[in-house]
């Protein structure tokens, strides 16, 4: 299976979604597997992080719904906020990063990592040569994200899981 992770194809996707990231969430399956996609963007635009995925929060809390205009010119509310743990690459390994006051909007399209949020937590970020390099406060380097031929520092993932198969028994059938 080739997934494109520069598709150019056009969507009216979610909002924080753009033309390219229509699928941001996509579950295919091949071989009997579902592979879900799971997309991570590292946006210098982006006031605060936020996951349209809730199931990766931990210390869920609710909060009163604020309101975000997206670039896409499209209206969206935060309806709450907790703390998530990404997988950042760094060369050929990866890093964990703690991410907290993490809001959760189910119509975002995808993970947004703020850069300013980051920044604000000591962390620093360099842009050059085609990579977005994060740099804990210790001044080591946690993560180097590639810039993809559309200019976002984007990480895509695959969670794995075995198709479930469901069979219907009779009572008969059950017991013996």
């Amino acid at each position: 299976m080739h997934l494109d992770s520069d598709s150019k194809e056009e969507s009216n996707g979610p909002a924080g979604t753009n033309s390219m990231d229509g699928d941001a969430m996509a579950s295919v399956t091949v071989n009997n597997k579902e592979l879900n996609l799971c997309i991570k963007l590292y946006n210098s635009g982006c006031t605060n992080h936020m996951t349209p995925y809730c199931n990766t929060l931990e210390n869920f809390t609710s909060i009163k719904p604020k309101s975000f205009h997206a670039a896409n010119q499209q209206n969206f509310q935060a309806l709450s906020k907790g703390e998530m743990t990404i997988e950042v690459p760094n060369g050929i390994n990866t890093s964990e990063l703690q991410l907290t006051e993490v809001l959760y909007s189910p119509e975002v399209g995808y993970t947004l990592i703020s850069i300013g949020q980051l920044d604000k937590c000591s962390f620093q970020i360099l842009f050059g040569n085609g990579k977005c390099q994060i740099f804990t406060p210790d001044e080591e380097q946690m993560g180097e994200i590639s810039r993809n031929s559309r200019g976002l520092y984007r990480h895509v993932t695959e969670r794995v899981s075995a198709s479930s198969a469901i069979e219907t028994l009779t009572l008969d059938q059950f017991h013996h």
